[in-house]
């Protein structure tokens, strides 16, 4: 699958044109979008997206990781949920979460996503 690049929410543009990509980049690129998305927030698909209030209010990391895992088993291009960690400060409001999963063509994403509420 071939989509468009992007960089912090922006299109990302190469020599004037919009840049493409695919394989594992695409991949990691569309988990970061579905954990950056709000739970609800897709009038298309209200089952799509991160529980942010779960994540930013429950000080229970075991409930936090299960969300996680819930929003990354979604991709069916994931096979396998490795580890998930989470580093929260509830008085910030942040959230960072670091997971591993393993992809069905056999490869292996490691990354990390950062979450912050209203203040």
């Amino acid at each position: 699958m071939k989509t468009l690049g992007l960089k912090n929410g922006d299109l990302v543009f190469e020599n004037g044109d919009f840049t493409i990509i695919e394989g594992v980049e695409e991949v990691q690129q569309c988990l970061e979008i579905m954990l950056s998305t709000n739970l609800g927030e897709w009038f298309l698909n209200e089952d799509f997206g991160f529980n942010y209030h779960l994540a930013l209010e429950k000080p229970e990391d075991e409930e936090v990781q299960a969300e996680i895992a819930r929003v990354l088993a979604q991709e069916e291009r994931v096979a396998t949920i490795g580890e998930i960690t989470t580093n929260q400060d509830k008085k910030q409001r942040k959230l960072d979460a670091r997971y591993t999963v393993g992809l069905v063509s056999g490869e292996t994403i490691s990354s990390e996503v950062n979450i912050h509420g209203a203040n």
